[in-house]
């Protein structure tokens, strides 16, 4: 399959799983700290976890790029598709700092800046060279 038909796939994995974390981190943000104390607070915890709508839409979202990434890896290269993946890192920064108002330091955004030239470098490579 060429790849130009698979970066819509591509790029839909990616914000499938961008929004895995995002949905998960607001769910874990209405719960609350986990607390591993004892064997009941555990239970407990992980009980509230895995009913809450946000964790279990966050699990979904992570279940459905999983399904898709094994899609892609079956139609072309690892070494091709998986820098695409790090996307991830720069959206993620982007929510951290816009949905949950964190505070990004001046290098987080550099880091960010240099995977997305990594990843720009990588996309334009030909197949195999």
């Amino acid at each position: 399959m060429r790849i130009s038909k698979l970066l819509p796939l591509i790029f839909l994995t990616v914000f499938l799983a961008v929004g895995g974390q995002v949905f998960l981190k607001y769910g874990i943000q209405k719960i609350g700290t986990i607390n591993i104390k004892t064997a009941a607070n555990i239970i407990q915890s992980y009980s509230k976890i895995l009913l809450d709508p946000r964790i279990i839409i966050g699990l979904l979202f992570y279940a459905a790029s999983a399904l898709l990434w094994l899609f892609l890896i079956s139609k072309t290269e690892l070494s091709y598709v998986y820098p695409f993946m790090g996307i991830a890192f720069i959206l993620i920064t982007i929510a951290s700092r816009f949905v949950f108002a964190e505070s990004v330091s001046f290098y987080r955004w550099l880091g960010s800046i240099i995977i997305f030239v990594g990843i720009t470098i990588s996309a334009f490579s030909s197949k195999g060279s």
